[in-house]
């Protein structure tokens, strides 16, 4: 797994504009209240180009454009800060969907030979360890559980329990032959991941999800920008 920092300050000019094209084309459909639903989480979603200039930037690009191009009545925020704590802290990206609330970590595994150890009794793909080339990077794993775990306090601090908050590692470029659960946080390709969601923990409504989105906005705010 590389941890190196790509500091990418622009993506990539074939995708940049793609998100500000978006809101127009999804417009012209009309079907029962569809279009209206799209415009109103298009509205609320953070444009993608918010991840350039952060560290891995262009592979959490990559996922972020999976999970809106297979969802796109979902929410989506992108670098959003967690509060409360000596060090910045952000989360990559918060998916929510009717499906449930998404939190996703990105990290790189091309190459790598990630193994999982300890099988834990409470379902067959569960483990206690996660290794990549043999080093044990479960604490990894524990601090996505840890930022879900804030998601789902802030939730409630607003109102809403029961969303549906599950936590997600994305390895882009791993070679995984099924999505792996280590403590409470799926070990996921990107293709896996999209899958995933496909049949989250809960079904949420449209107004859930609008609901969830704003709750989600003003308790997890983007950092200042530094040009």
């Amino acid at each position: 797994m590389n941890h190196h920092v790509e500091n990418a300050r622009a993506l990539p000019t074939s995708v940049a504009g793609e998100f500000e094209t978006l809101l127009p084309a999804q417009t012209q459909r009309s079907q029962g209240g569809k279009s209206h639903g799209e415009r109103a989480t298009l509205i609320l979603s953070d444009n993608p180009r918010w991840i350039a200039g952060t560290e891995r930037a262009v592979i959490k690009h990559q996922v972020a454009i999976a999970m809106r191009d297979k969802y796109p009545d979902g929410v989506y925020l992108y670098h959003r800060r967690v509060l409360n704590k000596t060090s910045e802290t952000t989360i990559d990206i918060l998916a929510i969907t009717s499906t449930g609330v998404w939190v996703v970590e990105v990290d790189e595994a091309a190459g790598s030979n990630v193994q999982f150890e300890g099988r834990s009794r409470r379902r067959g793909s569960s483990y206690e360890r996660f290794l990549v080339d043999g080093e044990d990077y479960t604490a990894v794993v524990d601090d996505v559980d840890t930022l879900a775990s804030r998601v789902v306090a802030a939730l409630e601090s607003a109102g809403w329990s029961g969303a549906g908050v599950q936590a997600v590692l994305c390895l882009v470029g791993g070679s995984l032959s099924a999505p792996a659960v280590v403590g409470n946080t799926y070990v996921a390709t990107l293709p896996q991941l999209v899958k995933l969601m496909k049949h989250g923990p809960v079904r949420l409504s449209g107004f859930d999800i609008t609901g969830l989105a704003l709750a989600l906005g003003e308790r997890f705010p983007r950092p200042r920008r530094t040009l």
